[in-house]
């Protein structure tokens, strides 16, 4: 089964909304007062474009509406990025690394993404919902391993 063209659409638009974001940020070790989650990427790309994460509060914004968007420079293989000022106790996390640096998730002819990309949560085949992305942001630390 592959995603539909639309979803696979929506969710380009979406991340690539993130390269408009509030800046870039890197944090390395114990995540800072009044975060909600300490994020940590892994196998990313070093010196080869931005790793973009966007962030979502809520099922009704899911897809829609950032909550949090950042561009982070990834100088290793791992990115290690508090993610604060959340307001809410369940979020959904959407990451890319740009690798070509135009702003937007690449996809082949089928829309299918062809740069590395990752979502919190429990994995799903094409976008997540949701209920499979969204993660507690009780000061807890997640993984994602982009694909």
């Amino acid at each position: 089964m592959t995603p539909s063209k639309p979803l696979i659409r929506h969710l380009l638009a979406s991340l690539a909304l993130a390269a408009l974001g509030t800046g870039a940020a890197l944090a390395q070790g114990s995540l800072p007062e009044g975060c909600g989650l300490q994020l940590e990427i892994k196998r990313v790309t070093a010196g080869s474009g931005p790793v973009m994460v966007a962030v979502y509060e809520s099922e009704a914004q899911f897809m829609k509406e950032m909550a949090l968007a950042v561009a982070v420079q990834a100088k290793g293989e791992r990115v290690s990025l508090p993610l604060c000022t959340l307001s809410s106790e369940e979020v959904a996390v959407m990451i890319y690394q740009d690798l070509d640096r135009n702003g937007k998730l690449g996809t082949n002819f089928m829309g299918i993404p062809n740069e590395p990309y990752g979502a919190s949560g429990e994995p799903s085949f094409g976008p997540p919902s949701w209920a499979k992305a969204k993660v507690r942001a009780d000061g807890r630390s997640i993984s994602v391993t982009l694909n």
